[in-house]
């Protein structure tokens, strides 16, 4: 094996960790964004229980 083989060999390595280390960083930011939408949905649920409780029971007009 020639130099420009090994060369070429550490630089698709080094591509491929690079690459690696890209998707692992979007699989934690679209899971924290996955969470940050998961909390609204429940608080928009509660909210909106919250109105057809008071609303059931007279105190919203």
């Amino acid at each position: 094996m020639s130099y420009a083989n090994s060369k070429t060999d550490k630089n698709e390595a080094l591509r491929l960790c690079k690459e690696r280390k890209r998707f692992i960083k979007q699989t934690i930011d679209s899971k924290y964004a996955l969470a940050a939408a998961n909390v609204s949905y429940t608080k928009s649920k509660r909210i909106l229980g919250n109105s057809m409780m008071a609303k059931k029971s007279g105190s919203l007009d």
